[in-house]
């Protein structure tokens, strides 16, 4: 991050690309965004703007009990958002790159699995740890309501910088 303008942010842990949005203030969005766009051909941009990377971290305390991992973007947000909906005491696959994990809801819990490269069998997979789905659900909603906020200030950014089109490349880019 220093080599890019971007050494006042901090990451969330020592060796990762990750911030919290939160710490992303007008400029670092600014150097984010010009990275993301300069080999963009405006006129087909709709094809060419990709997600930005990152994700959800659930930390307890000081400890990360999950994070996103390669190829993970913001649009995996919407999986998380999926769980409520999910069918209860099944495992599913939560795409948060790979490696990825698997979940359930289960007796007014979600639980989720360790890190997998493989499509695990239900009684292959173990639960790592879990939340109580109430508490995962405020957290949910929390997080749509952040992410709307996170998309309004790219929109703002991208306004500035004179795109017609701020808005709908701002969803493209965080996928809400």
């Amino acid at each position: 991050m220093s080599d890019s303008s971007l050494g006042h942010l901090v990451a969330v842990k020592e060796g990762s690309f990750l911030v919290d949005i939160h710490s992303m203030d007008e400029d670092a969005l600014s150097v984010v965004i010009e990275k993301e766009l300069e080999e963009i051909e405006l006129e087909e941009y709709e094809n060419q703007i990709a997600k930005l990377a990152g994700g959800i971290i659930v930390i307890e305390g000081e400890v990360i009990l999950q994070e996103p991992m390669c190829c993970s973007d913001m649009d995996s947000c919407r999986d998380w958002l999926a769980i409520v909906d999910s069918e209860e005491d099944t495992w599913i696959q939560l795409w948060i790159g790979h490696p990825w994990v698997f979940y359930r809801r289960r007796e007014g819990k979600v639980e989720f699995s360790d890190y997998t490269n493989d499509m695990l069998e239900d009684d292959e997979i173990r639960v790592k740890w879990s939340i109580i789905e109430e508490d995962l659900v405020k957290e949910l909603e929390q997080l749509d309501r952040e992410l709307a906020i996170f998309k309004q200030k790219i929109s703002n950014a991208l306004i500035k910088k004179g795109f017609a089109e701020a808005d709908n490349m701002a969803t493209l880019m965080v996928g809400v």
